[in-house]
């Protein structure tokens, strides 16, 4: 009785053994592809942020210019009037 309850679980084993290594194959490919999503995602992210803060630092440096500019025009008018 032991002997064939062993064999009987040695044949289920074998049977569940293909079945396991598919599921797992298969779940592995489902989670690297998820994986690589994720990846091009931050990737996309990462670009956006950093286009954002070159884009932020121009207009900080011409907000600058400007004032530099303004600066420069309100003093000149003054020293014409002397």
């Amino acid at each position: 009785m032991c002997s064939r309850s062993v064999a009987i679980h040695a044949l289920r084993a074998t049977r569940n053994a293909g079945r396991n290594r598919r599921t797992v194959i298969a779940s592995f490919c489902g989670l690297f592809r998820v994986k690589a999503i994720y990846h091009a995602l931050k990737v996309e992210a990462s670009k956006l942020r950093s286009e954002m803060a070159v884009r932020s630092l121009r207009v900080a440096r011409l907000r600058s210019v400007d004032d530099w500019a303004m600066s420069i025009r309100d003093t000149v008018p003054h020293l014409a009037a002397e």
